[in-house]
């Protein structure tokens, strides 16, 4: 014979009762926008190849998990990082 484990629950619902919605996991990446990379660009010379960026044209920018990255078209080496609204080399 099976055994029933646990108590008994008597479980009245009201319709009235508000529930709490389900908590789903938090994006904790900040999620940073091309746009607002490319309009705050800054000229940027590659530490690999010294080549110079003034602009996005010679660039190649790639969204990671902790931003944007900005890899050298010449070279591939990653130029420069956009994080926080900051471009950092």
């Amino acid at each position: 014979m099976k055994r029933q484990r646990g108590h008994r629950l008597d479980v009245m619902f009201e319709e009235e009762e508000d529930f709490e919605p389900v908590r789903t996991r938090r994006n904790r990446t900040r999620n940073e926008s091309m746009d607002d990379a490319r309009a705050a660009w800054e000229p940027v010379v590659c530490s690999q190849c010294g080549e110079d960026h003034p602009d996005t044209s010679r660039v190649r920018l790639r969204r990671t998990t902790h931003g944007i990255e900005a890899r050298c078209s010449v070279c591939g080496a990653v130029a420069a990082r956009y994080a926080a609204g900051v471009w950092t080399s």
